[in-house]
């Protein structure tokens, strides 16, 4: 999206909404929570509307601190 000369020399381009990784985390391991089923990246990202390079960093970092199993290509809860 474009802006005028005038608001971009002035700097008035509106405030970017910015989202925590940690809210995406925190999405991400309530849907596999929630659900007794295993879910696929592209399935995670489409269902929570975020992108699957984002989804795909959580899982790893989910994975890391043991919260979650992987089975290729799927994620599922580790409880």
């Amino acid at each position: 999206m474009s802006i005028n000369l005038k608001d971009f020399e002035e700097g008035n381009f509106g405030k970017k909404k910015k989202v925590s990784k940690e809210t995406h985390i925190s999405r991400i391991l309530d849907l596999l929570k929630s659900n007794a089923k295993a879910y696929s990246v592209e399935e995670i990202a489409k269902r929570l509307k975020i992108k699957t390079n984002t989804v795909r960093h959580s899982l790893r970092k989910l994975k890391f601190e043991n919260e979650v199993t992987h089975k290729t290509p799927y994620f599922a809860y580790k409880k």
